[in-house]
């Protein structure tokens, strides 16, 4: 049998700077695109099935080149004897989560800039197993009944994906893709909102964000992103409820465009919005000017209306569900959000249903609570059946799309990472006034911020948001590089201080396993796709 390797590519396709999350409520920087387009498929590679006629392959080659991945165009293997002969390789794999999977399949999570997810068959197991020592590959035995060029080839595509790495020079591959990354801003356009959420952290009142102080942020966010080095600006078009101040979108838009125009840095829009006050005219903006769309959708059903009613306690399901679908009919692929509290616990299958069923992407957000005597939120007995009852309804629709890189909180399985989000590092919360906080649940509560125009850096350094590496409880953790240890101002919330594992570590815990061999199911089903 000929080893095959499956695996996934980090989530730079869908560009995503390796922070973690969604765009929903939060600090973080995972991007997928408003347009009703195939979202990013799911990547494969078989370590010795080249045919030499792949026009492309994902290794690089086209059959008839002279790059040093050197496929010879007759039999499109990789010429190992030129690039590995006499190196002395090992595995680096030191931080990776293996699980058995079914038949001869192994499924392997890997802190990897290169994949995160493998899916290995017992020849190709074999291979890399043999490299948990330092070992020349020439020492590779041709009686093991694994073809010995078979097994070359499968040595060099470990080598290039990063598992194996030169003894000698200990140039390992890092775990983590230590990009520019863009700067991020949250833009209460206003404290004002039609309903009353139960979960929402913001002072709510009449406050809202005038036309000069919005063009006066947009522009500090640019004269920041030049002078910090930062390739992109991502705007967040939030509140309350943002759509409240409509007339603000278009014109802050206007003035960001010209900007990214000028400066050549990229323009990320976002609208967050609870979607009960868009009609077609406001939706053929967000699709004409290119902006994403995040809506928040608390379930399916009563779940979302005890969470989310208007003012007067009326019901706010059926509005927000046919927005979502007259945003489809026009071509736009809406992101949706649900914050999981004790009142809609139970709908979460039902959301992750629909999402899949429309080819949505969705974000499952735990409920952070705003103090320890909180009782909004679902216990994590009742969160983990709930998440285990949506990953059936996963498996039951095996969906072709990343669908599940980023759906639990704030975990991200597209790459591995150190922080759960950008705060304190390269994003920024801009109230109605202009001052600045490193993140919008501190906005929302009220504490005071730095004035716009005194801000010298988007870098707030004595805003505790530690790397994973140096959180107590889970700097030995297996799964902390797609973790990160989650929302650390709700581990102060709880705790007393963000230097310790997220209250919901026991729900993540109980959940990750079973995530990581549906997204191996993913990739063994992308397989048989293409056969």
């Amino acid at each position: 049998m000929k080893p095959k390797i499956l695996f996934s590519h980090p989530l730079e396709n869908t560009r995503h700077n390796f922070n973690g999350g969604c765009d929903s409520d939060c600090a973080c920087s995972f991007s997928i695109s408003v347009e009703k387009e195939e979202p990013p498929s799911l990547e494969r590679l078989y370590a010795s099935s080249c045919d030499g006629d792949c026009g492309g392959c994902d290794i690089g080659c086209d059959g008839d080149c002279s790059c040093d991945y050197g496929c010879d165009g007759d039999r499109g293997s990789l010429q190992f004897k030129h690039r590995l002969a006499g190196k002395i390789l090992k595995q680096t794999t030191e931080h990776k989560y293996l699980i058995p999977f079914q038949d001869d399949q192994r499924a392997m999570l890997v802190a990897n800039a290169k994949a995160p997810l493998f899916v290995l068959n017992a020849p190709a197991q074999e291979i890399l197993d043999f490299f948990s020592q330092p070992r020349d590959p020439a020492e590779w035995s041709r009686a093991s009944g694994i073809a010995y060029d078979d097994a070359q080839t499968a040595i060099a595509q470990f080598y290039e994906l990063g598992l194996l790495r030169e003894v000698s020079t200990q140039t390992a591959l890092p775990a983590f893709v230590h990009t520019a990354a863009p700067l991020e801003a949250w833009l209460y356009l206003t404290r004002a909102c039609n309903l009353v959420c139960a979960h929402c952290f913001v002072s709510k009142d009449v406050r809202r964000m005038s036309l000069e102080t919005g063009l006066r942020a947009v522009e500090r966010l640019f004269e920041l992103a030049e002078t910090h080095g930062h390739p992109e600006v991502k705007i967040k078009y939030a509140g309350g409820e943002p759509t409240m101040n409509w007339d603000l979108i278009p014109a802050l838009h206007a003035r960001a465009k010209s900007l990214a125009q000028a400066t050549g840095l990229t323009l990320t829009e976002v609208l967050v919005t609870n979607a009960t006050l868009l009609n077609r005219e406001r939706l053929q903006f967000i699709k004409d000017e290119d902006f994403r769309l995040s809506i928040s959708m608390d379930g399916f059903g009563e779940g979302h209306d005890r969470q989310r009613p208007v003012l007067n306690g009326n019901p706010t399901f059926e509005r927000v569900l046919r927005t979502v679908l007259l945003a489809l009919e026009m071509g736009l692929s809406p992101y949706l959000i649900i914050t999981i509290t004790r009142l809609n616990v139970d709908e979460v299958p039902a959301l992750v249903a629909f999402a899949l069923q429309h080819r949505l992407m969705l974000n499952l957000n735990f409920y952070r609570p705003h103090h320890p005597g909180d009782t909004l939120a679902a216990d994590n007995t009742s969160l983990t059946r709930a998440l285990r009852e949506a990953l059936r309804v996963i498996e039951a629709n095996l969906p072709d799309y990343n669908f599940m890189e980023g759906l639990i909180d704030r975990s991200n399985f597209g790459a591995a990472h150190q922080h759960v989000c950008g705060a304190g590092r390269n994003y920024l919360s801009v109230d109605t006034d202009g001052s600045v906080l490193p993140c919008h649940m501190l906005t929302g509560y009220n504490l005071t911020g730095i004035p716009l125009d005194m801000l010298e850096s988007p870098r707030f350094d004595d805003f505790a948001n530690p790397p994973i590496d140096h959180r107590n409880g889970c700097n030995t953790c297996e799964w902390r590089y797609w973790c990160a240890g989650g929302c650390p101002i709700h581990a102060k919330n709880i705790t007393g201080t963000s230097n310790v594992s997220s209250p919901y570590c026991s729900v993540y815990k109980a959940i990750y396993p079973e995530l990581v061999r549906l997204q191996a199911l993913q990739l063994l089903q992308a397989d048989r796709n293409s056969q």
